[in-house]
Order: C-alpha cells, then sequence, then structure tokens
C-alpha cells in the first residue's frame, strides 16, 4: 500500500466491448509449437492502459521517497468469468515462488499443489472482514517490488488465461 491505501480497478463490459484493452492495453499473442513450455502462448503487451499506467505511476511516487517511507505492493488479479471469480495468479511462477494465498488459508500458494486447470480446487469467496474491508478469501496476493514485475505476472496470468480459453473452446 501507498500511504495505508488499498487500490483496485474494476472494468465492466460485454464481452468484446474493450475491457481488457482499455485496462491493461494492446497484447500480442503468440503461439508456441505445442509442446513442453510452448503450449502456453506467449503475451507481450505493446501499449499500457490504464492498470499500468496507474501502477508505473504508484512506482515512481514510491521511489521519489525511499529514503522516507519503506512501501509495499501486492498484486492479485481477478476475472469474472461465466459467473464464476477466477484468480488469473494461479498457476503462474510467481504464485508458486512468492504467493499467498487470502484468508483462513494463508500457506503460501506453492504448497497447495494446485493445477492449472480451469476449475481451481481453491474456492474463492468475497466478504468483508473484521476491519470492514470487502476482500476475496482465497485469491492469491503476490508481492511486486518493480513495474517490471508487474508486467512479467501479468504476461503470464493471460497467456494462462488465453490456454484456458482456447482448451475450453471459448
Amino acid at each position: 500500500s501507498l500511504e495505508g491505501f488499498n487500490a483496485c480497478l474494476i472494468c465492466y463490459g460485454e464481452s468484446g466491448s474493450g475491457k481488457s484493452h482499455t485496462m491493461i492495453g494492446h497484447m500480442e499473442v503468440s503461439q508456441g509449437d505445442g509442446f513442453g513450455d510452448d503450449s502456453v502462448p506467449l503475451v507481450k503487451f505493446q501499449d499500457h492502459g490504464i492498470h499500468f499506467r496507474a501502477l508505473n505511476q504508484l512506482f515512481q511516487v514510491s521511489n521519489r521517497r525511499r529514503n522516507i517511507f519503506e512501501d509495499s505492493f501486492t498484486l492479485s488479479i481477478l476475472e469474472i468469468y461465466d459467473e464464476k471469480l477466477v484468480d488469473l495468479v494461479e498457476g503462474t511462477s510467481f504464485a508458486e515462488r512468492v504467493g499467498i494465498i487470502r484468508g483462513g488459508d494463508t500457506r503460501k500458494a506453492s504448497s497447495r499443489n494446485e493445477s492449472n486447470n480451469s476449475e481451481s480446487s481453491r474456492k474463492l469467496e468475497i466478504k468483508t472482514n473484521h476491519e470492514g474491508d470487502t476482500v476475496v478469501d482465497g485469491q492469491i496476493l503476490v508481492p511486486i517490488h518493480s513495474m517490471e514485475e508487474a508486467i512479467r505476472l501479468w504476461e503470464q496470468c493471460m497467456s494462462l488465461r488465453h490456454k484456458r480459453l482456447v482448451d475450453s473452446g471459448s
């Protein structure tokens, strides 16, 4: 958080209306040869949408005041798809390495041994915590330290999302 404030960006609309482009910008998706790591498409961002622009501004402010304050940032990426909450961070190398599961189960995400299937074994629930904040129990939070880390996490999330949608025929 920056000065104790949390931020959330939400975009709502029907399929194909430009939500992803507005939030994250233009994505370039390239397919591998279908074997090993190449079975997951590669995603690169060309232009940055509002999410990346806001993140960039947060990191700039944090860098300017690093001699006075110690800021910390965590990133979680959720979507509602087919009326279900989906944690897009699940299955990424970031989740495996440093992800923390929010809520009653505070183990590292890597200790859960969850698969990359479209149906997560972890239940995501929108709740109000004891401080009165609205949170998603079961979501994975990833500490990030730079804009580059945030972009890499988003690229992995969108690669896995693209693969999930292609595999399901959506």
